[in-house]
């Protein structure tokens, strides 16, 4: 127990460095954008102001300028840029509301399979990376590979940890479905781009929800036939 309380700590910890590091790249990525965007207006406003006298009317040309730096624009242009920016708004509403849908039945089915086969603590399946733990649980197989996440931080090679991971995933996933009396195979849903990963969660709730698959047996011959047959010899 004490080892396996310690695993959970150190996931705990990698989950938070992993969020830590992406608000910095997301701040470092915002902070770049508006250097840039500041850039190109001082540069569009030393244009406006330090352009050739070419014609007569100096004020006139100067202003056109400015108003072209200014970025004002026609209401239609407003209109369509306003319609733009709702239908952004709706579709990251729709796309943020599927997410935390898939999240919800995600966690469900892994709380359902760890009390299907009695493994626990069934509530880390609500927290990312460290269910993966619970699923080694389920499927009676070591955790060190979930070690393989720690290389997702090493440059240039991440990609191989990434994939190695996968693989494992791929198999204890196959062992969690054999577990529950499932064919194994439904696992390689989850390599079919698109349709596959839906397919694959949709077996994952039949194999957490569904009643276990009864093995059929084969019929023994009943006593009244077999005291028939010895009376006859």
């Amino acid at each position: 127990m004490k080892i396996n309380n310690l695993f959970l700590v150190i996931l705990t910890a990698i989950l938070m460095l992993m969020v830590v590091n992406q608000v910095y790249a997301l701040d470092s990525s915002t902070d770049d954008s508006d250097y840039h965007i500041n850039i190109n207006n001082i540069e569009r406003l030393h244009e406006a102001l330090s352009a050739p006298e070419s014609s007569t009317d100096d004020s006139d040309y100067h202003i056109a300028k400015l108003a072209d730096f200014t970025d004002e624009t026609p209401e239609a242009s407003i209109l369509n840029n306003s319609l733009s920016i709702m239908l952004i708004g709706i579709l990251i509403f729709i796309s943020f509301f599927f997410l935390i849908a898939a999240y919800v039945y995600v966690s469900l089915v892994y709380m359902a399979l760890a009390k299907k086969v009695g493994v626990g603590p069934v509530w880390i399946a609500w927290i990312p990376i460290v269910r993966y733990y619970l699923i080694t649980q389920i499927a009676e197989m070591h955790w060190w590979p979930l070690l393989l996440i720690l290389g997702i931080f090493t440059p240039y090679v991440n990609w191989i940890f990434v994939l190695a991971f996968n693989v494992f995933l791929i198999i204890w996933m196959w062992k969690v479905f054999e577990r529950v009396g499932r064919p194994g195979w439904w696992s390689l849903f989850q390599l079919i781009p698109f349709v596959g990963p839906i397919v694959f969660y949709v077996l994952l709730g039949i194999a957490a929800w569904g009643n276990k698959p009864k093995k059929a047996s084969r019929s023994k011959p009943s006593k009244s036939r077999s005291t028939k047959k010895s009376k006859r010899r």
